[in-house]
């Protein structure tokens, strides 16, 4: 599942991130990509480990095919 978030303000060392549905939840900055201000927009994808562990082997296997690919 994948989602946009926004990150509504900063409290002292954690950021408020804000979901679609207007839900809150609040995020260690520390763990934000470099450079994220107020009001930036985050896609942030939740997955189980076999999903995330099955999207690396198709994104190697996708990756492989364009390398030997020699139209």
């Amino acid at each position: 599942m994948k989602f946009k978030v926004i990150v509504d303000r900063f409290e002292a060392e954690t950021a408020v991130i804000k979901f679609e549905d207007g839900g809150t939840a609040f995020w260690p900055a520390e763990n934000l990509p470099a450079g994220t201000a107020e009001g930036a927009v985050l896609r942030v994808a939740v997955e189980t480990e076999a999903e995330a562990e099955t999207n690396k082997r198709e994104q190697a296997k996708n990756i492989l095919n364009e390398i030997l690919n020699t139209d």
